[in-house]
C-alpha cells in the first residue's frame, strides 16, 4: 500500500509595495515539489522511471516498513531514462530513501541503460535480504549518498552489469540470513570503484567484505573490511566454465581485519587480488584449529589431489595477487597463514619457511601456525 503522497509546490514571489496594485510574478517553470512518500505492504514501488528522458529530483524521503519494496525502479521498458537524485535541496535537509524493517526491499534498482546520479542517503536498519542498491543495466551510475546498512543477509551495492563509482561514505553491519551471506560490495557482472571510505563488516561463513566474479573488476580504496565468525574479507571468484575471465579486486590503503574462524583472503581458479598500495591485515588468533583466523585459503584444483609445497605456492602467489609486497600481515599467537585444503604434502617440505619464502610477503609475529592441510594428503616420505 502506498499512502502519505505529498506534493507540495513552491510559492509565488510578492513584490511588496505601498502603491495600491501589487505586482505578483508569475514563474515561467513548474514550481519544484517535495516528495514524501511511506510503502507499506509489499511489492510496492515509490519512484518509477520508464521513457528515454532526463529526470531531477530535488526534494524527496521515501520510506518502506514493508517487504519486496522498491524505493525507486528504473525501467528500460520503453527507453532509457536517465535519473539525477539530489543530495540535498532544501538548506537543512538531506535526501533520503529508507528501509526500515521487512525483508527484500531495494533501495534503488536500475533496469535501465541510461545514466544514474544519486546522491540521496540509503538507509537499511533491521531489515532480512534487502539491498542498497541493484545494478542491472548497463550504462555509468554515480552514487555520492552515503549508505548506512545494518541487518541480515543484506547487500550494500550489487553491480550485475554497468560500472557503478561510489564516493560516498558506506557503513555496512551484514549477518548471515540462515544460509545466505551478506556482502558489502559485489560486483557479479559489473565493475564498482568505490573511494568512499567507511567500514564494512560481515559476520557469518556465508557473508564476504567485498566480492567480484567473472569478468568484473572491483577497486576498493581506504576504508576498513572486517569478517566475523567465519566470513571472509575478500573473495575474488574465477572464470566461468565458458571460459570469462577470473575476477579482479584491487585493494588500496584498505585495513583488512579477520577475526576468529574468518578467512582474509580467497581467489578462486582465476580470480586476482591485486595489493596496488600498502594494505594491512590483522589476522587474529585462536586456542585451536576451528577459532583461528587465516589470512589465505590455497585450494588444489581438479579431481584428485594437487601438489603443496614452496614452488606452487610461488607460482599461485604470483598468478593470483599482484604486488604481494605491498600487505603487510599483522599475525596474532595462535593465527594461521594457509588452510590448504585438496591438496598432498610431502613431510620432509612441511617445515613452514619454504612456503613462507614462496608467498613474496614476510608476516609479522612470531607465534602462529603455517598452515593446516583440510581434506589432503601427506606423504611419510621422512623417518625422525
Amino acid at each position: 500500500m502506498q499512502e502519505n503522497a505529498k506534493l507540495e509546490g513552491g510559492f509565488a514571489t510578492f513584490n511588496h509595495s505601498t502603491a495600491d496594485n501589487i505586482t505578483t510574478t508569475i514563474p515561467t517553470t513548474s514550481r519544484e515539489s517535495i516528495l514524501d512518500m511511506n510503502l507499506h505492504g509489499s511489492n510496492n514501488v515509490g519512484l518509477y522511471f520508464d521513457h528515454g528522458s532526463t529526470f531531477t529530483i530535488g526534494d524527496t524521503n521515501i520510506t518502506s516498513d514493508g517487504s519486496k519494496n522498491t524505493l525507486v525502479y528504473i525501467d528500460a521498458a520503453h527507453g532509457n531514462a536517465n535519473v539525477v537524485i539530489n543530495a540535498q535541496n532544501q538548506a537543512g535537509k538531506d535526501n533520503t530513501l529508507d528501509i526500515t524493517g521487512g525483508d527484500g526491499s531495494i533501495g534503488i534498482f536500475k533496469k535501465s541503460t541510461g545514466t544514474l546520479t544519486n546522491g540521496a542517503k540509503i538507509n537499511m536498519s533491521n531489515t532480512k535480504s534487502s539491498v542498497g542498491m541493484f545494478i542491472n543495466g548497463t550504462g555509468t551510475v554515480t552514487n555520492t549518498g552515503e549508505i548506512n546498512a545494518s541487518g541480515e543477509g543484506i547487500k550494500g551495492i550489487v553491480a550485475k552489469a554497468g560500472s557503478v563509482t561510489n564516493t560516498g561514505k558506506i557503513t555496512f553491519d551484514g549477518k548471515q540470513n540462515g544460509t545466505e551471506g551478506a556482502v558489502g560490495l559485489a560486483a557479479i557482472g559489473g565493475d564498482i570503484t568505490h573511494t568512499g571510505t567507511g567500514s564494512i563488516t560481515v559476520d557469518g561463513s556465508a557473508s564476504v567484505g567485498v566480492f567480484s566474479t567473472a569478468g568484473s573488476t572491483l577497486d576498493m580504496t581506504g576504508g576498513k573490511i572486517e569478517a566475523k565468525n567465519g566470513a571472509f574479507n575478500v573473495y575474488a571468484k574465477g572464470r566461468t566454465s565458458s571460459g570469462t575471465p577470473g575476477a579482479t579486486i584491487k585493494l588500496n590503503g584498505t585495513t583488512i581485519e579477520t577475526g576468529q574462524k574468518s578467512l582474509a583472503f580467497y581467489t578462486d581458479d582465476t580470480g586476482v587480488i591485486n595489493f596496488t598500495s600498502p594494505v594491512i591485515a590483522n589476522i587474529a588468533g585462536g586456542t585451536d584449529s576451528n577459532s583461528r583466523g587465516t589470512a589465505f585459503l590455497y585450494r588444489g584444483a581438479g579431481p584428485g589431489y594437487a601438489t603443496f609445497n614452496a614452488g606452487t605456492i610461488g607460482s599461485w602467489a604470483t598468478s593470483r595477487f599482484n604486488n604481494m609486497s605491498n600487505l603487510t600481515l599483522n599475525m596474532a599467537p595462535g593465527s594461521r597463514l594457509f588452510i590448504a585444503q585438496n591438496v598432498e604434502m610431502n613431510l620432509h617440505e612441511t617445515h613452514g619457511a619454504g612456503l613462507i619464502t614462496g608467498l613474496g610477503t614476510t608476516p609479522v609475529g612470531t607465534d602462529y601456525k603455517t598452515f593446516m592441510l583440510y581434506l589432503s594428503k601427506l606423504n611419510l616420505d621422512q623417518k625422525y
